[in-house]
């Protein structure tokens, strides 16, 4: 099968975050020379991280590894053999290639499906939580929850921070594990100041943008989103 081409695997479900998928492709990864496995490395994390299907993907790594192996028994480049010079732009090209092959709404699944459990973990507990509790004090047990702008906002805020890191993800992964202590303090250092940009954002919203909008039940909301975190985690792992 060309390696560009989506795999079509009937009746097979093999989950690419397995451990045994993980360990399989270790033990063969070991086999390979430390300046492959590097470039093999950079493979796997595109490919892990990618939004695709993960027969795709695990056609592809198995694919790749073969190259690979068969490169090192002729003493020659992987490029050579899969007829590239450049790898990540190889793989995007896969990635690409294998996403416009989804469908529409598959596609936008992939690009919003973190938000349940952001709304969830964010909203429900740093936002509206501390909100529960000021309200509790003022004016005793409740289960509604002041809905204010800046709740809102700093949700938004967060959810465009996520967006921009897991699209930067593999890169953020080679560099935190790099060897080269400078770029780990490098990439350290710029997530400390977007962490520091956020909180100092997210206290002046809280200052001067919190403006009253509506009441919910507390309870019901978190519900809710603990219901469609656990479906969505259950639908993910049939497919």
């Amino acid at each position: 099968m060309p390696i560009f081409q989506p795999a079509i695997w009937a009746g097979m479900e093999i989950s690419m975050k397995s451990k045994q998928y993980i360990n399989d492709m270790v033990k063969r990864e070991e086999a390979l020379s430390e300046e492959n496995r590097e470039k093999f490395d950079i493979l796997l994390l595109k490919i892990r991280f990618a939004h695709m299907d993960e027969k795709d993907g695990e056609e592809f790594l198995n694919s790749c590894m073969d190259v690979f192996s068969e490169a090192e028994q002729k003493g020659i480049l992987p490029e050579e053999l899969l007829g590239t010079c450049n790898l990540e732009e190889f793989t995007e090209n896969f990635i690409r290639k294998c996403r416009n092959g989804y469908s529409f709404l598959k596609r936008i699944y992939w690009e919003i499906s973190y938000i349940p459990l952001v709304l969830l973990l964010y909203l429900g507990v740093f936002e509206m939580g501390p909100e529960m509790v000021q309200y509790w004090r003022e004016y005793g047990f409740s289960q509604l929850v002041r809905v204010n702008t800046g709740m809102l906002i700093n949700t938004l805020i967060v959810l465009m921070l996520i967006n921009l890191l897991l699209s930067r993800l593999p890169a953020l992964y080679i560099k935190i594990n790099s060897t080269d202590k400078a770029e780990n303090r490098k990439c350290f250092f710029q997530l400390w100041l977007l962490l520091v940009f956020f909180i100092f954002v997210s206290v002046i919203v809280k200052r001067f943008m919190s403006v009253y909008m509506f009441q919910i039940n507390y309870f019901i909301f978190l519900g809710v989103l603990l219901i469609l975190c656990i479906l969505q985690n259950i639908l993910e792992q049939r497919n």
